[in-house]
């Protein structure tokens, strides 16, 4: 998936960027199974269940840290509890943070309950009525790298803007555009 592929892209920049740490990868693969290695390299690790891959990363005390760098929902926050349970130092935020951001409209509400401007905007589910007048933005509620963003500047473009982002989450933000 596309996910799979920005996880795997991201890996060789932090292991290049540390050259003289051993590195282990717990690395997730595409139908549920689970390989720990040493290198992307390694074409064809040994698979895993979740279980047995973590007794191996508990098992060896050269580990000092965990990096996560998978980027899909499960990822970026229920994979970064493997830190806690392991009781490894992560690099980076944790689950519940991780949880709240990758939420847009949660992240919003937290943001503005602390008293900072944001546009208006409406959360969208299957066949609710847009109260905003165009231009507006609509986006996945949960998406990331810009994925399923649509500007809509006329309402003849609705459709196929609530069209692209249902066909990413199934809540949406409608949001006005406030344009530089």
């Amino acid at each position: 998936s596309y996910y799979h592929g920005v996880s795997l892209m991201y890996i060789p920049g932090c292991i290049n960027a540390l050259p003289d740490i051993d590195h282990v990868i717990l690395m997730a693969h595409m139908d549920g199974k689970w390989s720990v290695c040493e290198s992307l390299d390694d074409r064809n690790p040994e698979k895993l269940s979740l279980p047995e891959a973590l007794m191996i990363i508990h098992k060896d005390k050269e580990i000092s840290c965990m990096q996560p760098h998978m980027f899909d929902y499960k990822g970026m926050v229920s994979f970064r509890s493997i830190a806690d349970l392991l009781d490894l130092p992560m690099i980076g935020s944790p689950g519940e943070v991780m949880a709240l951001t990758t939420n847009k409209w949660q992240t919003k509400a937290v943001v503005e309950s602390c008293g900072v401007p944001v546009p208006k905007a409406q959360l969208l589910r299957e066949g609710d009525e847009i109260e905003l007048d165009p231009p507006f933005i609509i986006k996945p509620c949960r998406e990331d790298n810009s994925m399923g963003i649509s500007l809509v500047q006329d309402k003849s473009q609705i459709e196929e803007a609530l069209k692209t982002g249902f066909s990413f989450d199934d809540q949406l933000i409608c949001e006005q555009f406030i344009p530089l």
